[in-house]
């Protein structure tokens, strides 16, 4: 969901995006997705991991602005890793 209501949460909360291309044949983003509880490969595909450690929030399919909006609020602010 990239628009700037969104860019700025993400920005404000140091959150770390990553993005997998299924634009051509891609093993590797298929197993990815497996692998995140994705067994049928469909994108779009979001998950936010929230800041405390509990359970990924997994969300299949079209998803709102209000919704990505809503669960990355929830999720917090990211953490520096301990080391």
């Amino acid at each position: 969901m990239n628009t700037a209501k969104t860019n700025s949460l993400v920005e404000q909360n140091g959150v770390i995006v990553m993005r997998a291309d299924k634009t051509e044949n891609a093993p590797d983003v298929d197993q990815l997705l497996i692998e995140l509880g994705n067994d049928s490969r469909s994108i779009p595909y979001l998950i936010i991991y929230p800041a405390d450690g509990s359970d990924p929030v997994k969300m299949p399919g079209p998803v709102s602005q209000t919704r990505v909006l809503r669960e990355l609020e929830k999720a917090g602010p990211s953490k520096p890793r301990s080391g």
